[in-house]
């Protein structure tokens, strides 16, 4: 391991792996997506500030970009379709962290906390440290707090 400015978090394998299961069955998805190991954000990665306060970013994959134009469209059942469609292709890392964070951003606009949640969750999961996804869960948390 490198020494970084970042803090570290340390989770004991068993339970990233309940906590993963429990996330990846609520978004009726397949563990196989979560790689070997999680890696930290690169500072490299494309954010897209939307009006709606939810952040959705930019990663390699035809179905991510697509859900990002409809979710700035606000087509956001189109988003959840176009970021599901991404994650049933099992991609890896950054690709997958950036679809379940927008899958995060597009179900907390339809109003389904929990998913939203989930898939923010799962983001975290292969992307501990990953921007966009801690962004969305303090947004979609602070909307909860208003409601």
């Amino acid at each position: 391991m490198s020494n970084t400015k970042d803090t570290d978090m340390t989770i004991h394998p068993l339970r990233v792996g309940i906590i993963a299961a429990t996330i990846f069955a609520a978004l009726g998805l397949s563990a196989a997506l979560l790689p070997a190991g999680a890696s930290v954000i690169q500072p490299s990665q494309t954010i897209i500030e939307t009006p709606t306060e939810f952040v959705v970013t930019t990663a390699s994959g035809k179905y991510v970009k697509e859900g990002i134009a409809a979710f700035e469209k606000r087509d956001y059942p189109k988003s959840v379709a176009m970021n599901k469609a991404s994650l049933r292709l099992k991609p890896k890392g950054k690709t997958a962290a950036a679809a379940l964070s927008n899958l995060c951003a597009s179900w907390a606009m339809l109003d389904e906390a929990f998913r939203a949640e989930a898939a923010c969750q799962a983001a975290l999961t292969i992307k501990p440290n990953y921007g966009p996804a801690q962004s969305n869960l303090e947004r979609l948390e602070s909307k909860r707090a208003t409601e």
